[in-house]
Formats: C-alpha cells, sequence, structure tokens
C-alpha cells in the first residue's frame, strides 16, 4: 500500500477507502474485492478511433487489500469519452 501511495508515477491523489475495490461488470452485478482499496487512480490515456471520431480513451486501476494490507487484487478498467 505504502509503495502505491508513495513510489508509482500516476496523476490525482492515491486515498485509501474504507472499502474493498469494485470489480466492474457490465451486466450490473458489479463485485467487492478485499476489505480496503486504492480506486480509480488514471495512469494513462490514448485516443482510440472509430471512424471518423477519435475519441479519448483513460485507463484506472484500483488495488484490493485483505484485512492485513495486502494486495489480493489488481483491477483495470477502461473508459471511452464520446459522443
Amino acid at each position: 500500500m505504502t509503495f502505491i501511495q508513495t513510489q508509482l508515477r500516476h496523476k490525482g491523489t492515491v486515498k485509501v477507502g474504507k472499502f474493498g475495490a469494485r470489480k466492474r461488470n457490465f451486466r450490473g452485478d458489479d463485485q467487492i474485492i478485499g476489505v480496503k482499496s486504492i480506486e480509480g487512480i488514471e495512469v494513462g490515456s490514448h485516443v482510440t478511433i472509430f471512424w471518423p471520431l477519435p475519441l479519448m480513451t483513460y485507463v484506472y486501476v484500483s488495488w484490493a487489500f485483505d484485512e492485513n494490507d495486502r494486495l489480493i487484487d489488481v483491477l483495470v478498467n477502461k473508459e471511452i469519452d464520446g459522443p
């Protein structure tokens, strides 16, 4: 947890959540993983071409921890801004 907060390059402020990380699911039945988390840190972006429109894709990472602050899962989420 300390490494993520102090050493990892990212945008935004790292905040430790008091709940597990949310594993997003397109069916609507999201899962909560772990008991603590660092969620939604933007780690990058790139342009995605959906002809004829260039759209921005943002990549976010969340980390899920157990009750002993041990990392148990890393979740990656991509979001595309579009019209």
